[in-house]
Formats: C-alpha cells, structure tokens, sequence
C-alpha cells in the first residue's frame, strides 16, 4: 500500500468535474440571474410598453355635443417615443395643461369628453385662439346640462298634524293641507320648486299622489281631493311654465279616507292610472298598512323646446297624521 501512487486527478472540460461546484448555483438561480441582467438591459434601451390608447368618449357628453353641432374630434396619435419617470409621478395629462391655459386666451371648439376608471363622464376644454362671445356662451350651456340638471325640491312642507281626514260620505269639504310654517294670521301651503337650469325646458308636469309612510313608498288608498284633483281619480296634477315661476302652491288640497271594504278598489284604480312611484308592484296586502299617516309624493315630468321628456326621481313629503 505504501508503494501505491496516489494520485489527484486535474479537472479537464471533459472529465465533468468542477474545482468550484461547492460555489456553483442551481439552474434556477441561473435563469433569474439572467433574467435580471436582461431586465436591466432593456430598461437601459428604454424599450418600455406605450401608454394605452385613450378611451371612447362618454355617450352621454357625445350626445350633448351632437345637439349643439359640435364637429366629431379625432383623438390624436402621439408620436413621440416613451419617457422614464420616476416610480410614483406621472406626465402632466393633455386637458389640464389645456385648461391652465384657458385663463390667457379664449376658448376655441367643443369640450372633449372622455372617460377615466373609477369617474364619471368629464370635460376639457381646448385652447386655441379667440373665438366670438357666441362660441363661449355655447361651450358653457353645454357643461352646464352636464354638471346641473333641474330637480324638484319641496321648499314647504306639509303640516305634520293638525287635519282630520274625513271620509266621502260626511258630507263635508276634506278641509285643506297646510304648510309647515302655517299661522293663523298667514296661512300657506305645500310647495314645490323647480331649482337647477331651466335654459329650453318648456312645460313641467307634476302628479300628487299619496304613498304609505314607511319603505317601500306603496300607493297609498286615501285619496286627494282638491281644485286641482279629478273627481274620482284620488290624484292631482298640475302643469306650468317653469320660466314663469319656478314654484306651485298646492292650495285648498285635502285628504279622503276610504272606507275598509273599498281599500282594494281604491288600489285597484291607482293600478288602471299607472300610479305607482316607486314601483313597489302591488305584491304586498294592505293588513300592514297605516291608515292613520300619509305622504305626498310628486312625480315630475320635463318637456323641453325639442320634445324631449323626462322625468325625474319621485320626491316624497314629511308623514302627515290624522287628528
């Protein structure tokens, strides 16, 4: 054994032996190793993604341009290549440099309408030039039917307490519904306004009915009676010119209670009249229902100078009980 030569084999490329395989890594290190270098790479070549084309403008804001013949706008391309930023900033965008602008010149063209995650519609306005006093005025109507609509607002309401409902066959009148703020020397009445623009609105509609006091706001059996109503029908309608006046007193309005065994016919005519605001569908009885307390709900309906209609979200009134 002695006389044995032992002997260290030298590594050779062949041989599969590596002097350095306590420091080697796996070929999972490897491969993220690369991909790091890779990464870095690119980023020094600045081959970063483009920014994502920009979204289609909002329909509603579309429309709204239609109407005031505004031309279509193209959305340009951008042809300059991508910047690196740093993390957490982001270039200044297009409209709000376009609308720090608009304080030293005047506006010029249609607002462009887009869209943005999480937003609703919004509008920019683009600078170029001086236009006439006209163009601005019309760029302005525009977002002001964007941003405001009219609505309905009960500037008065009805006395809580204090009125006695009374039934058809008494005999008497129903008495009439008092304002909040009533006293015996001024004596006022359930109100309504109109508040919001009313450039072009023509006629507004307003329907009275009544409405259970707790949710869901069912057509209530009671009905109105009043100058106002329609013999028999337990509604009241009314209709004006909101560029006349913008309010309507309800005057000499009152309530008719209706007797048990004609509760369902009572309903049964709110559903021939298409009576039901909140559309509740009828599905419940009415063993649940306060007879003693009331609303009043109003239905607004706009029509406008080119026929368009619409309508509004039923607004209802504070409870009203019987005395």
């Amino acid at each position: 054994m002695k006389d044995m030569d032992f002997y260290k084999e030298e590594p050779t490329p062949n041989s599969g032996i590596n002097t350095y395989s306590h420091l080697s890594a796996t070929n999972g290190e490897l491969d993220l190793i690369v991909e790091i270098i890779n990464s870095c790479h690119e980023l020094q070549q600045g081959s970063l993604p483009g920014p994502p084309p920009p979204p289609s403008p909002d329909p509603y804001c579309q429309s709204l341009l239609n109407q005031n013949n505004f031309p279509s706008q193209q959305n340009p391309q951008s042809t300059s290549k991508p910047v690196l930023v740093p993390r957490g900033t982001a270039p200044r965008s297009r409209p709000l440099s376009g609308m720090a602008s608009a304080h030293s010149s005047h506006l010029s063209g249609p607002p462009t309408c887009s869209t943005g995650r999480g937003r609703g519609p919004s509008c920019s306005l683009t600078t170029k030039g001086s236009v006439p006093s006209q163009g601005l005025q019309s760029n302005a109507n525009v977002l002001e039917q964007i941003l405001e609509k009219p609505r309905l607002v009960v500037v008065e309401e009805p006395k809580d307490r204090g009125m006695r409902f009374r039934y058809e066959c008494e005999g008497r009148s129903a008495g009439s519904i008092l304002g909040a703020s009533s006293t015996d020397n001024n004596k006022t009445q359930p109100t309504i306004e109109i508040q919001g623009p009313i450039n072009h609105l023509k006629k507004v509609t307003v329907t009275v009915s009544l409405v259970t006091k707790d949710l869901p706001h069912r057509p209530h059996p009671h009905c109105l009676v009043g100058k106002d109503c329609i013999t028999g029908s337990g509604i009241c309608v009314v209709s004006f010119n909101p560029n006349t006046t913008r309010r309507h007193s309800f005057a000499n309005l009152g309530i008719q209670c209706v007797r048990r065994r004609e509760l369902d016919v009572s309903l049964q005519r709110r559903r021939s009249q298409n009576i039901d605001p909140f559309k509740t569908g009828h599905t419940k009885g009415i063993e649940d229902m306060d007879m003693n307390a009331v609303r009043l709900c109003f239905e607004c309906l706009f029509e406008w100078d080119d026929g368009r209609k619409d309508s509004l979200f039923p607004v209802v009134s504070k409870p009203i009980y019987d005395k």
